[in-house]
């Protein structure tokens, strides 16, 4: 295998990651990798490296010069993207992690690597030390991707399989995330599911060949689950995931993060804690599934390390899998427009004729039950429904026309199937 006689690198940010990739090219890839200048927000700061062994840079544009490739790790856009353009700019490859970058700004830094004869790499981008964007853009290339399903953010998963096995409250439990480091001091990102649309974006454009889209993605989060949802689903057979779905039909693509009721038959219902995992359902392999850790300094530095090493061995290909001039707008379905099963849970009047006005609701929007709960409560009733499969327009409708039946007293909560 030809290897460069060393490739030198700099490196901006020095957080867990960062300090994870410099451990790990000092013990194994001294010889190989030559790390050049360094750059953080904070040069005196305990840290698990030794900074002295490296030139530091005060000033994050020098990261961009006396190298041949560029790693950055220092999260946010703007800073990020002005590194990426200034080294992409100077023929330096560019390795990141920051999946919002390449979900905004990607196709623009793809654009800029082709014009200077370097490689963007972005592996740790999206799913942690899972190497699912080499999967999809390399080792299925042969395939015709269908559907790509994913659990993408590893908080919103152990914030689930916590609630599920302690029985205790949405806030207990994030608090607990944050303190174990699973979570951000402000978590929003994670649970309101932005983190995962973005990994979701740079997916959909690997899969399907169009450039990463935000504004057709439609994101819900996971804050309304209760431990009674993640109860009543496993009497029905489902776990509750925060899944990210991508897939392609007719030349119509869809893109969507929200939670959902996953069978306990399939693969992602077994993904437990702060792990990621991805299904991809290809022609003519079938489906496979990826899963891993997805986050934290090993899983993503050692996806950050593959893509420095690939670039010493001369490895490269696309950023997206194709040139960038290939990369289509794409037609984008509207949710709207999409149909699901859903699970729809009522907090209601514990008096006759209650689930017969529910009933009437439901078939008057054409809408039939497939399966139905009656769980015994103190006081008030609760009806669980599966539904058939339903167009998001009218299930909207008729959420809106039951919250307003004087016997339900509670906003009725929804959750799609997967």
């Amino acid at each position: 295998m030809f290897v460069m006689s060393k490739l030198v690198i700099n490196i901006a940010g020095l957080g867990t990651v960062g300090q994870g990739v410099i451990k790990i090219l000092e013990s194994k890839f001294a010889d190989t990798i030559k790390i050049n200048k360094i750059h953080a927000r904070t040069k005196n700061k305990q840290r698990e490296i030794n900074i002295n062994n490296y030139s530091w840079a005060d000033d994050i544009n020098d990261i961009a010069t006396d190298c041949d490739c560029v790693v950055e790790l220092i999260g946010g856009t703007d800073s990020a993207y002005n590194l990426a353009k200034a080294a992409l700019s100077a023929g330096k490859h560019f390795v990141t992690a920051n999946k919002a970058m390449i979900a905004e700004h990607g196709v623009q830094l793809a654009a800029l690597a082709e014009a200077n004869n370097a490689i963007l790499a972005f592996e740790a981008s999206v799913a942690g030390g899972i190497p699912i964007i080499k999967a999809v853009r390399e080792c299925l290339v042969g395939n015709n991707i269908s559907q790509i399903s994913g659990i993408l953010n590893g908080t919103c998963n152990y914030i689930l399989t916590e609630i599920e096995r302690t029985g205790a409250d949405f806030a207990d439990i994030l608090k607990d995330a944050q303190d174990k480091g699973y979570a951000e001091a402000d978590p929003t990102f994670d649970i309101e599911g932005i983190d995962a649309s973005h990994k979701l974006a740079i997916l959909t454009a690997l899969a399907f060949g169009v450039k990463p889209s935000l504004t057709t993605l439609t994101t819900y989060g996971i804050t309304n689950i209760t431990y009674k949802d993640i109860q009543y689903a496993a009497e029905l057979g489902y776990k509750i995931r925060l899944l990210g779905v991508t897939s392609k039909n007719d030349n119509l693509v869809s893109q969507a993060v929200y939670p959902c009721l996953v069978p306990v038959s399939h693969p992602l219902a077994a993904i437990n804690g702060a792990d990621n995992a991805v299904t991809v359902v290809a022609e003519p392999l079938g489906p496979t599934t990826y899963i891993g850790a997805g986050a934290g300094q090993g899983p993503t530095a050692s996806a950050v390390v593959a893509d420095i090493i690939d670039i010493a061995q001369e490895r490269g290909s696309d950023a997206f899998g194709i040139p960038e001039d290939k990369l289509v707008d794409g037609s984008f379905a509207n949710f709207a427009d999409t149909s699901h099963n859903y699970y729809i849970r009522l907090t209601t009047a514990d008096e006759t004729g209650v689930l017969a006005n529910i009933t009437n609701v439901l078939q008057a929007n054409s809408i039939s039950v497939e399966e139905i709960l009656q769980p015994k409560a103190d006081g008030n009733a609760e009806v669980v429904i599966i539904t058939s499969k339903v167009n998001e327009v009218i299930m909207q409708d008729t959420i809106t026309k039951l919250n307003n039946m004087d016997t339900i007293l509670a906003d009725v909560q929804i959750i799609r199937l997967v």
